[in-house]
């Protein structure tokens, strides 16, 4: 039956999202809270859900960091093969973190070569003073000066 989720309207809300941020599983939570363990289990998607619209809102950074959190609660889980499985997730994120940084940091730096400079002086000579206004605001940094 679709509707309102009942662990979202639960006084308790706040202390069962924190159980399930830990490593357990939904029979434990559901024990402890008295709710059948696919409420638990929809509940948690559902959390899921809500990290990763939020993380998608902030890009591939934000999903990055959502990964990244996911994996490092995973390195505490009892099994050895979830452990070893979040570690291989995590470096292969901090990688990724890595390499979107370098090129954030190349693109940046192609906003400062005086090739662009030049060419950005030139197309704000042939546009409209409104759409001129809308470059310079849209380019990070320094923009050559209004003519």
């Amino acid at each position: 039956m679709a509707g309102t989720c009942r662990i979202c309207d639960h006084p308790e809300r706040a202390n069962i999202d924190k159980a399930l941020e830990v490593p357990r599983s939904d029979s434990t939570v559901s024990r402890q809270y008295g709710f059948a363990r696919v409420t638990i289990a929809r509940h948690r998607a559902h959390l899921a859900l809500k990290d990763a619209i939020a993380a998608q809102a902030e890009g591939a950074p934000g999903e990055i960091r959502r990964l990244k959190a996911l994996a490092e609660k995973e390195l505490t889980h009892a099994d050895p093969k979830v452990r070893l499985a979040a570690q291989t997730r995590l470096e292969r994120l901090v990688e990724l973190e890595i390499r979107a940084r370098a090129q954030e940091e190349d693109s940046v730096y192609l906003y400062r070569t005086p090739a662009f400079g030049e060419f950005l002086t030139m197309l704000l000579k042939t546009v409209c003073e409104e759409c001129a206004e809308k470059i310079r605001k849209g380019v990070p940094g320094d923009t050559p000066p209004e003519e």
